[in-house]
């Protein structure tokens, strides 16, 4: 349910939901990715 936030929420803890959550929004950047 996070993800439905986008770039409004940040995870503080624990550091490793931190991490897949930014993990998640690194492969839809590339996905989603203009050249």
């Amino acid at each position: 349910w996070l993800l439905h936030y986008g770039s409004r929420v940040e995870v503080l803890a624990p550091p490793k939901l931190r991490e897949e959550l930014a993990a998640e929004h690194r492969r839809a950047a590339e996905v989603n990715r203009v050249d």
